[in-house]
């Protein structure tokens, strides 16, 4: 660059840089380079720099020398704030001019890449795409240099042992390297880099060219998938173009094969699984029967993958995205879906992947004219099942029908539950409530504690019975009952803990410390918590300190009702650790709070589900409890003494 074009390109630099910065805050010092779109860049957004507008219709050789000062700017450590500032400008200005394709010189895009290489962070996302792209247009159609190629090569190797790990962004620009260190052959379809395009190449070439081919085709067009998070009609119509070429048995067959063996690794992830991805979208229309229950396990597998990983949805999205298509996958009229999907709501912890669950679950009953609750009583299918899993879902959800205020006719209730052969076995051994008598099934028929038979319409209300205010004789009396027929009930029912207002709760009205003072094992504690439907996220050293640990309360929210339960925690500051998080927390009180965040009085919260959210406590410090807390006080009273 001779030296007048570097003074003039080092003046209109700063001039940018000086209106980027005028009348902005720090954090938003940049907005007048943003265009709303990088792909739209003949239309900059209003608050663009004048002088960076008029840049873009000067000479070409003059905005390749802007570019090049702004890119020799950013190589620079800064000293000061002004330096930094304009540091973060030129690393802005170098993207958006080369995303304006710019003819470049090899000796141009070299110190770019140069660059990139030493840190890949730095040039996260836009940035490194932008320079990437500048090395393409370059070696278009030509062999691409030995220089180039070791360099991108060593940009590849940096990107994959980044300390900021694998993102979604890395598999497109590693995609892309590959490609311009190994470009296709011509007609070669380019697919997505990595073990499992391998290994599908590798099974193709050894099918007959015309299936071999039409896998291929059907693959390309999978890899599409990457940017989507559900498949739109556009892509479905395409794909099941290409589906159609490949014999039904054979793509079943082969998914099959490929949810079985492959686990995800969300630490080192095979980003050429975006063909699985779309693979997966497509085996809703497999009518195989056994497919459902494959599709079940592979996206339990997915998520399981995460278990011991902090939540970070683009840290980990190759599992994710694989798991979230299965449950699309399982959104369909196949005998069993909606019944797995409901399995799968209670055996996956994930947060993201519940909401998916729900969200699918409430758009297929919806669709059939039915409550998510109708839909799970009438899906679930009476044969074809993992019978132990299911059969735990299905007492859960029995019992989970207390607190969700559940009750079905008399005639659906024997169609659905007594009438089905999975759940009959469970419905037999237990107490149910209609209107005011509590009966059993017995010999075909419905009797009291007595052995008498009860008749009922079939429009009569059926509940599972609690034995929260029965008489303590007619609780004995059905104990004596059991035992007589020999019967071990599935859910506690005449034994169930029963838990009534103390007098030590009326006179705090609006809290218990029934369960206070108690240490826990904190992560013993979230896996009883997750366990009984209950929300908890672990809690870090932070809470100790500064942040205030009231969002991660464990509490379960009871839409029936329109209550949620609170279980106050805190931290236990022994430093000790597992997992990088305190090891013991600190049990405290127990509040409900209505939809208007008001906290209740403990009497006005219904029996039953004040029973039930004090029992699943009690089942909390019982299981994770290691010792009492001598230090404990209640700080409300200690308060209004202090006042």
């Amino acid at each position: 660059m001779d030296l007048p074009l570097a003074a003039e390109a080092e003046r209109i630099f700063r001039q940018i840089c000086d209106e980027a910065l005028e009348y902005r805050s720090p954090d938003r010092f940049n907005a007048k380079l943003s265009h709303e779109r990088l792909n739209e860049l003949d239309r900059p957004a209003p608050d663009a720099s004048p002088r960076w507008q008029a840049l873009q219709n000067e000479p070409i050789e003059l905005q390749i020398a802007v570019a090049l000062t702004a890119h020799a700017t950013t190589e620079v450590t800064p000293t000061n704030w002004l330096e930094t500032q304009a540091n973060y400008t030129g690393h802005q200005l170098v993207t958006l001019s080369l995303s304006r394709e710019l003819p470049l010189t090899e000796a141009q895009v070299l110190p770019l890449l140069e660059s990139w290489r030493g840190s890949p962070g730095r040039h996260h996302g836009e940035s490194g795409l932008a320079r990437l792209a500048a090395a393409e247009r370059l070696f278009a159609g030509r062999v691409l240099a030995e220089e180039f190629r070791l360099l991108l090569e060593a940009v590849a190797a940096a990107i994959r042992r980044a300390m900021f790990g694998p993102r979604n962004y890395d598999a497109e620009v590693l995609d892309r390297i590959d490609w311009l260190l190994n470009p296709p052959a011509a007609g070669e379809k380019r697919l997505p880099f990595g073990a499992f395009t391998k290994a599908l190449r590798d099974w193709t070439g050894t099918l007959p060219k015309a299936e071999g081919d039409a896998w291929i085709d059907l693959a390309a067009h999978c890899a599409k998938a990457r940017a989507k998070s559900r498949p739109d009609g556009k892509w479905l119509g395409a794909a099941h173009k290409l589906v159609a070429k490949i014999d039904r048995s054979q793509f079943s067959a082969s998914l099959s094969h490929w949810i079985g063996e492959i686990v995800p690794d969300p630490m080192q992830p095979d980003y050429s699984l975006d063909i699985l991805k779309g693979l997966l979208w497509l085996a809703g229309a497999s009518h195989e029967a056994t497919m459902v229950a494959e599709l079940g396990r592979f996206c339990e597998k997915c998520f399981a993958t995460l278990r011991d990983i902090p939540d970070d949805p683009e840290l980990h999205d190759t599992p994710v995205a694989l798991g979230k298509a299965a449950i699309w996958a399982l959104s369909t009229d196949q005998p069993g879906a909606a019944a797995e999907l409901f399995r799968l709501r209670e055996a996956i912890k994930k947060r993201e992947a519940r909401k998916l669950i729900n969200t699918r679950l409430a758009e297929t009953a919806k669709m059939r004219g039915l409550s998510v609750e109708q839909l799970e009583d009438r899906s679930l299918p009476a044969s074809g099942l993992d019978q132990d899993s299911a059969r735990q879902t299905q007492l859960l959800r029995l019992e989970q029908s207390w607190i969700e205020d559940r009750s079905w006719t008399v005639a659906d209730w024997e169609k659905h539950f007594f009438g089905h052969p999975l759940r009959r076995s469970l419905v037999a051994a237990m107490i149910w409530q209609i209107g005011d008598v509590a009966v059993m099934p017995e010999a075909g028929e419905l009797r009291d504690v007595t052995g008498r038979g009860v008749k009922f319409a079939p429009d009569d209300r059926v509940r599972l019975w609690h034995p929260f205010g029965a008489d303590p004789q007619h609780v004995l009396a059905w104990r004596a009952r059991l035992l007589e027929r020999g019967l071990t009930q599935p859910i506690k029912q005449v034994d169930r803990e029963v838990y009534e207002l103390t007098d030590a709760e009326r006179k705090t009205r609006t809290y218990s410390n029934r369960f206070a003072a108690q240490i826990m094992d904190q992560h013993r504690f979230k896996t009883l918590c997750e366990a009984r439907g209950w929300t908890y996220t672990l809690m870090g050293v932070e809470e100790l300190d500064w942040v205030d640990p009231a969002p991660r309360f464990p509490r379960r929210f009871l839409p029936a009702f329109g209550i949620k339960a609170f279980f106050h925690v805190r931290l236990v500051p022994d430093g000790q650790f597992l997992n990088c998080a305190p090891l013991h927390i600190g049990s405290d009180e127990v509040e409900f709070v209505d939809r208007r965040k008001r906290v209740l009085a403990l009497d006005e919260v219904v029996p039953i589900v004040f029973s039930e959210m004090l029992r699943d406590i009690g089942l909390f410090v019982a299981g994770a409890g290691v010792g009492s807390d001598s230090d404990w006080v209640d700080c409300r009273i200690a308060a209004a003494g202090r006042e």
